[in-house]
């Protein structure tokens, strides 16, 4: 797996998600994406900074920035 792309991710789901997906070695990226900034900078605080994790702000509902974001940073998966 090449890369898995979190939408919601700084919630409650997401963040456990991310949390396990980073314990394992597979996928080679992680892909943040949600509205809220506060709650991805919370987010840094708690997991840290990490090679394989990258975070965007967004709104699924903005094709422009789905699109910006999904395929330029992610190739197989997205939640």
């Amino acid at each position: 797996m090449t890369g898995i792309l979190v939408t919601g991710g700084s919630g409650t789901f997401g963040r456990a998600l991310v949390k396990r997906l980073l314990e394992l070695d597979e996928p080679k990226r992680i892909v943040v994406f949600s509205r809220g900034e506060l709650m991805q900078h919370h987010m840094r605080t708690d997991i840290g900074e990490n090679e394989r994790l990258r975070y965007f702000i967004g709104d699924v509902r903005d094709r422009d920035r789905r699109r910006r974001t999904h395929w330029a940073h992610v190739q197989d998966w997205g939640v």
